[in-house]
């Protein structure tokens, strides 16, 4: 009983998955026209990084990360 418990959750858990191995493009990018952040400048205020970040998701892209300003974003190829 516990064998068929087990199988069964492992279907219904790759029944219901999306598979996108080796289907997706990836993106790096920085808010352009924005200068780089350092002790004497500001990077690009939140309002300018939902903006851009809105612009892309318009296109498909997907926030993976962020690191200091760059962005790391996927999306299923086309």
């Amino acid at each position: 009983m516990l064998v068929l418990i087990a199988v069964s959750s492992m279907l219904l858990a790759g029944c219901c998955s999306v598979h996108h191995a080796g289907r997706w493009e990836y993106k790096v990018t920085q808010v352009p026209g924005v200068p780089q952040e350092t002790a004497n400048t500001r990077g690009p205020s939140l309002e300018e990084r939902e903006k851009y970040l809105n612009r892309l998701g318009n296109d498909g892209w997907i926030l993976v990360s962020e690191d200091l300003g760059v962005f790391y974003l996927k999306r299923p190829k086309k």
